[in-house]
């Protein structure tokens, strides 16, 4: 049982739920890739992850006398993969999930009725404190017939049967209660950490403190004490579950790995480009990798721009200084032939400063290549030529390249307004374009 490196290949698109062409990590076992029970490969984002998965496969798989399987990396990561990456999609009712839970939190509900701050609603009180929350009473609300029958509930109805049971004084501080928690706390949470609250906020004594414990204000061992407060025993089964969650969240997205990683994967030469195009690059990336991103659009952007600043900078800006002057110079000769011709958008370019041209641009004129407008006008003859035999880009005059701008064109043209990107796989597929137009044209073999 191997950890190997893995490039996922157009044939095994069904098999992974990576896109194509992206690195991951798997597990070799005889010679075979290791699949979880619907024929979806084992893969995983980091080979930290990956050594966890097959220590986990090793020690305790094997073993006869452990039965909770399922509570390891292992075992959560299997079923990770199964259900179609449930750990980086969005837990869409756990906004009715968190509300319910409010108006049963037993510890919110001690330290609204207390007048001491102790250990069991230390937290809390902060909370109230930092966003400025007055208390209030929930007392109207009865939660021991909810207690006993929750399977019988969907989420939210709970709380939309009971909520005008408060006086309107204390539905609006309620309210206020649930914008903070939510908007501000749980809202800026990543997928994964969303999915973990999502698993294991339900059913519990304190929603609040299980956040808390999300975004490690407190410890697991902090969470269970204040927890056997209102049940009187510890159970150390549970406080190792809910490590081993914790645990594998954190390597699920090794924010640091993974940044490292992408970098590494990009041409040689591309660390030789102008440092406008390598930060915009380092800042998709760090988009990408995030913690908290709601939105992917940024990440889509600057890939783009990336590119955009490199063909703009190594060949149109490259082409203007040699030969703009000889432009002007010869302007009856490399002039356009007509004002509405294609050709246009070039000479434009070279006229008028600041010499701005944008990716969709430099895609048009690229088309141009071996076309009617081509055979017409002199200007693009002279600038192909330019291209093929005084730079090292030809390639940005193949077809497939050309393709592959088109692509990455309309991504971000579709992608860069908010909520239209929150998916990660498209940011994931705009860096496999930009990174395959680099390695075409920065020769990095």
């Amino acid at each position: 049982m191997k950890i190997i490196k893995h490039i996922v290949q157009e044939c095994e698109e069904s098999k992974f739920i990576e896109p194509v062409g992206w690195t991951t990590w798997v597990i070799e076992i005889d010679g075979k890739l290791m699949q979880g029970p619907n024929g979806r490969i084992i893969s995983c984002p980091s080979r930290k992850l990956a050594e966890t998965v097959r220590f986990d496969l090793i020690i305790y798989f094997s073993s006869d006398t452990f039965n909770d399987k399922i509570t390891t990396c292992a075992g959560l990561h299997i079923s990770h993969i199964a259900e179609d990456g449930r750990f980086l999609s969005e837990p869409v009712k756990l906004p009715l999930l968190v509300l319910d839970e409010l108006l049963n939190d037993k510890c919110l509900r001690h330290y609204l009725n207390s007048k001491e701050v102790n250990e069991e609603n230390y937290h809390i009180n902060e909370f109230f404190k930092v966003n400025n929350l007055n208390k209030f009473s929930i007392d109207s609300i009865s939660i021991d017939g909810y207690i006993a029958n929750k399977a019988n509930y969907e989420l939210g109805e709970f709380s939309k049967q009971q909520i005008n049971k408060l006086s309107e004084k204390d539905r609006v501080a309620f309210n206020l209660l649930y914008e903070k928690v939510y908007n501000d706390n749980v809202g800026s949470l990543g997928l994964p950490d969303l999915n973990l609250l999502n698993i294991l906020g339900k059913d519990s004594v304190s929603i609040l403190h299980r956040l808390f414990w999300v975004q490690d204000k407190i410890t697991e061992e902090e969470l269970f004490l204040i927890e056997a407060d209102e049940e009187d025993e510890i159970d150390i089964t549970e406080l190792t579950k809910f490590k081993t969650y914790k645990y594998y969240v954190s390597l699920l997205h090794s924010k640091n790995e993974s940044e490292n990683r992408l970098i590494k994967e990009l041409p040689k030469k591309f660390h030789e480009m102008p440092l406008p195009a390598r930060l915009s690059m380092y800042a998709g990336i760090k988009a990408y990798v995030a913690d908290y991103q709601p939105d992917f659009s940024l990440s889509i952007n600057s890939f783009s721009k990336c590119l955009e600043i490199i063909l703009k900078t190594q060949i149109f800006d490259d082409y203007r200084r040699k030969r703009g002057t000889h432009f002007l110079e010869t302007k009856d000769i490399l002039g356009i032939t007509s004002p509405n011709s294609k050709a246009k958008k070039l000479s434009d370019y070279i006229e008028r400063p600041p010499h701005f041209i944008e990716l969709g641009s430099m895609e048009f004129i690229f088309q141009l290549k071996g076309g009617k407008t081509e055979k017409h006008e002199h200007i693009l003859q002279d600038f192909f030529k330019f291209i093929e035999t005084e730079t090292n880009y030809s390639a940005v005059l193949s077809k497939d390249f050309v393709n592959m701008l088109t692509k990455i064109r309309k991504t971000r043209n579709l992608k860069t307004h908010k909520d239209a990107a929150e998916n990660g796989q498209e940011a994931a597929e705009q860096f496999l374009l930009v990174k395959k137009c680099l390695e075409c044209i920065l020769d990095s073999k």
